[in-house]
């Protein structure tokens, strides 16, 4: 999840920092719509799958610094920079194709801002399902929104808006048919310009 480094005061490469008051709005918004649905959702243990640099994490801390919270990536310099940014969690390098967890291991497993980049999302969605008991939260960038809003500020016009990494593409309808193989998608909500989706886990 992308955030604004000198309002929330973490560490972050540059990348993640917003820069211009629309996307500073559109990002905010994400946040306080992943807020809403962990603040309404019971659970008492997360998994946070592709934890990038504990940016997501560090901004839920009010809702998960008093229950067991882990998060891992595959990238050891996005690790370190998460114990920093959410110290209140736990951390390991993993490759989501082969996680290192039991069955049901968490109540709320969160992948945010990953499933567009993996050569093969469904497998790592069947991962996924299997280590949650209760509940997963799904986002995705909303295509062609996306691209539009990439053009829009001048950016990979040779790409025809499409972000470098972005291997996969979805609209909303694709995004949850795709899921709802695998778990049953009980909300949706779409912050310009992202899909987000809460799935309970029969």
């Amino acid at each position: 999840m992308k955030a604004d480094s000198k309002h929330y005061k973490i560490k972050t490469n540059y990348k993640y920092v917003s820069k211009t008051p629309v996307s500073k709005y559109l990002v905010a918004n994400f946040n306080r719509t992943i807020t809403h649905i962990i603040s309404q959702t019971p659970f008492n243990s997360l998994l946070d799958a592709g934890c990038g640099e504990g940016v997501s994490l560090s901004l839920l801390e009010p809702y998960l610094k008093n229950i067991p919270c882990t998060g891992f990536d595959l990238d050891d310099e996005h690790i370190n920079m998460s114990r920093e940014n959410a110290p209140f969690c736990t951390y390991q390098v993993a490759d989501i194709y082969n996680l290192p967890f039991e069955k049901n291991s968490f109540d709320m497993v969160m992948c945010l801002e990953v499933m567009e980049h993996l050569e093969d999302p469904e497998k790592a969605l069947r991962q996924l399902v299997k280590l949650s008991s209760d509940y997963l939260i799904v986002s995705v960038p909303r295509e062609p929104v996306w691209r539009f809003l990439n053009m829009v500020r001048g950016k990979y016009w040779k790409h025809w808006g499409n972000t470098p990494g972005h291997l996969n593409h979805w609209s909303s309808g694709k995004i949850k048919k795709m899921i709802s193989k695998h778990a049953r998608v009980i909300a949706i909500y779409k912050p310009l310009p992202w899909t987000i989706l809460l799935c309970k886990i029969d």
